[in-house]
């Protein structure tokens, strides 16, 4: 609402604490990698969630998330970045099995 979400970018519109909500699918998952990291970043602190895909193979796919409640003052921004370390180049995100929401909580 409001176009609070534009450019790959929430902006908070009021002062409060938001729950934000991050659903990835990484697909062609390299077994060679070192991790992958899931990374929710706000103007005041930045949230993680690591996975090293050493499943002795390379996956169809791998899913990660962060549910977090952020303290965000109007006009804070909130993104979303998705990063491997090592391996090939072949991993992809799917259109459409991507998800990021949020809301106003308190």
């Amino acid at each position: 609402q409001n176009g609070d979400f534009s450019s790959n970018t929430f902006t908070a519109p009021v002062n409060g604490r938001y729950q934000l909500n991050v659903a990835i699918v990484v697909r062609v998952v390299d077994n060679e990698a070192s991790y992958y990291r899931c990374r929710l970043s706000t103007s005041n602190k930045t949230f993680e969630t690591f996975v090293d895909p050493t499943f002795g193979q390379d996956n169809a796919f791998l899913q990660m998330g962060l549910c977090v409640t952020a303290d965000m003052d109007a006009n804070d921004t909130a993104k979303v970045h998705i990063f491997q370390s090592g391996g090939s180049a072949q991993s992809d995100l799917a259109y459409g099995e991507n998800y990021f929401s949020g809301f106003l909580a308190c």
